[in-house]
This record gives C-alpha cells, sequence and structure tokens, in this order.
C-alpha cells in the first residue's frame, strides 16, 4: 500500500476554523440543524474537523492536533453501520426538507472524506481497524444511488452524491471532497478499480463543470430549485478547483477557477448576485411546506 501524507489537500484556511460549532466532552462537533432535528453528529462534519486537525498537525507537530483527529477517526469506526448491499456506511437518520429528503439517507462526501481520514489514522496508528472500515465503506462508491449506493449520472456521466435526492442534486463541492476519497483509496491500494473510478470522476467533472456556472456565478447544486451558491461556497468551489488543478495536472480547472475568480471579484456581478439570493429566499418562503 502507498503511504498517505498526513496533510490533506484541501486547505479550509478562511473559509472555514471550525469554532462555530459546539462540542462534546470528547471533542467532537455537533451541528445545529434548528427546529425538531436540533444538535446533531454528523459524519461529514467529524471528517473534515479530523482532516483539518491533521493538516495543522503536519504543519506544528503538536501531538494534542493528532490525538483529537484520532478521537475523530474512533467515532467514525464507532458509528458505523451496516447498509444496503454490503456497504458500511455513516446513516443519516434525519429528514432533509429542503430536499424532501427522507430518512434513513446516505453521503457520497460523508463516505469519501471519512474515508480520507481512516487511511491517515491507520497510517498514523498501524491499527487495521481503520482499513477494515475503510474497505467496507468504498463499497458505497460501486454502486448507484438506486442501490443505495452514492453513485449518480448526469446525463451519461457518472457524479457522487453529496444528498441521494430525487430528482438529483449534484452538488459540487460534495463532488469534489467524495472524489478525494476515491483519490486516497486508489493510491492507498494501489487498487485499478478505484483509479477507473476516479478517472471516470474527474472526466466527468472536467466536462460538465460549466453547467455549475451561470455566466456570472457559481451553482451550489444542479437540482430544479437552481441554488447560486452563497459567497463562501463560491470561494470554496474556487479553491477546491485551483486545488484539483495542482494534484491532477489538470489546466481546464486551474483556467475554470481563474474564470468563476474573475465573475465573483466583478462588482455588478455580486449585485446580481444579491438580487438573485432575494428572489430565492422569497420563492422558498412561497413553498408550500
Amino acid at each position: 500500500s502507498m503511504n498517505l501524507q498526513s496533510a490533506y489537500y484541501f486547505d479550509w484556511k478562511d473559509l472555514e476554523d471550525f469554532k462555530s460549532y459546539s462540542y462534546n466532552d470528547r471533542g467532537l462537533p455537533l451541528v445545529e440543524y434548528g427546529g425538531k432535528i436540533g444538535l446533531r453528529y454528523n459524519a461529514i462534519t467529524v471528517s473534515q474537523f479530523g482532516l483539518y486537525l491533521l493538516q495543522q498537525y503536519a504543519e506544528t507537530g503538536g501531538t494534542p492536533l493528532k490525538d483529537r483527529a484520532m478521537v475523530c477517526a474512533d467515532w467514525l469506526v464507532e458509528q458505523a453501520r451496516p447498509w444496503k448491499r454490503d456497504i458500511l456506511a455513516w446513516v443519516y437518520d434525519f429528514d432533509l426538507p429542503f430536499y424532501q429528503l427522507r430518512a434513513p439517507w446516505i453521503s457520497a462526501m460523508a463516505q469519501g472524506e471519512a474515508i480520507s481520514l481512516l487511511l491517515r489514522a491507520f497510517e498514523i496508528s498501524g491499527n487495521k481497524k481503520y482499513i477494515a472500515c475503510s474497505r467496507e465503506a468504498f463499497r458505497a462508491f460501486r454502486h448507484p444511488v438506486a442501490e443505495g449506493g452514492v453513485c449518480d449520472r448526469l446525463h451519461n456521466d457518472l457524479v457522487f452524491e453529496e444528498y441521494p435526492t430525487d430528482p438529483p442534486s449534484h452538488v459540487l463541492n460534495g463532488f469534489i471532497f467524495a472524489l478525494l476519497g476515491v483519490y486516497d483509496y486508489a493510491l492507498f491500494f494501489g487498487e485499478n478499480e478505484a483509479k477507473l473510478l476516479l478517472d471516470e470522476a474527474l472526466e466527468s467533472l472536467e466536462k460538465n463543470l460549466h453547467l455549475w456556472f451561470t455566466g456570472s456565478w457559481s451553482r451550489y447544486d444542479l437540482h430544479p430549485t437552481r441554488r447560486l451558491a452563497s459567497k463562501m461556497y463560491h470561494r470554496l468551489h474556487i479553491r477546491q478547483l485551483y486545488m484539483l488543478a495542482d494534484l491532477f495536472r489538470i489546466e481546464s480547472f486551474r483556467n475554470t477557477a481563474i474564470q468563476w475568480q474573475r465573475a465573483g471579484d466583478d462588482p455588478v456581478n455580486r449585485m446580481k448576485w444579491l438580487l438573485a439570493k432575494a428572489s430565492e429566499k422569497l420563492r422558498l418562503i412561497k413553498q408550500p411546506k
């Protein structure tokens, strides 16, 4: 198997500092969903926090950072549950009213980012439980959403679904974070099937990236609700594209990043975005609940 560097590829600096969450006594973040759902653990947040800590650990070598990251990895192993097919998954047991998504459901982003953290936890500890968990979690990428997996189609092209909605939502940032998990898996195990899946996903992303762009701003998803990215998510998309360009040496990703960055810096586009977001909010308020 191939060694993974402990620093994750994506840098959260200035986008997310993980300070807005509540933390339990083990140092695990909880997400406030409000309403009936309330405070919940989210495998995505736990995985991202662990990866963020390992990134800082790679920079500073602080043992407490490493220890806190390992707590996140251990939580993932504890919480993974048997799902459809032979998949081990982090199962969401609450509805997502926005997408009319009913519990239970699983997420490509959770599966991918958890794998990225678990494989790094193995590199640090040598504990095989992290490998076993990764192998079973990866099975989600071998099945379409309709069969309990996380793969879907955009026309004929592959997308990893952060939310397994119907109609498909094709959330861009979730697709990219999930893809990194497939990359780590392919790298770590040297497994050809995972490598082919990664190539297919990168090809699909390169071909379809323009669909997530209005000409003046990036879209959060391709769901019929047609949400524009928030300012934070627009910056996140741009940073993800620069990262993909560097990691996989695909120059078209860099060109798109530059295009989206220019668009987002244009005052006219920022005004358009503001008006579009205001009308989006009105539309959502009017929607029958």
